[in-house]
């Protein structure tokens, strides 16, 4: 999938830059998108920016994110099943 981003040479070390940990860019890309589909009953706008991918092995780091759910009844929908805190 990242390879079809018209971004992915940056990825891979392009311009004298180390190369990108695509594994954690991949699985953040999994995380956020299971929790949207989990959700999706719920949430209006899911919005990550930016999402810096560190170099390969560092992982990478949400900066920002905003999200806008309809009022919930008691429930059991959580980020944290998702994402850890590092």
């Amino acid at each position: 999938m990242t390879r079809s981003l018209r971004a992915y040479p940056l990825l891979t070390g392009a311009r004298g830059q180390a190369e990108a940990d695509q594994d954690a860019l991949a699985g953040a890309i999994v995380a956020i998108s299971r929790f949207a589909v989990d959700g999706e009953r719920h949430i209006r706008e899911l919005d990550v920016n930016p999402l810096i991918v560190l170099p390969s092995g560092e992982g990478a780091v949400a900066v920002d994110g905003l999200i806008v759910v309809d009022p919930l009844p008691t429930t059991s929908l959580s980020a944290r099943a998702y994402f850890r805190e590092r």
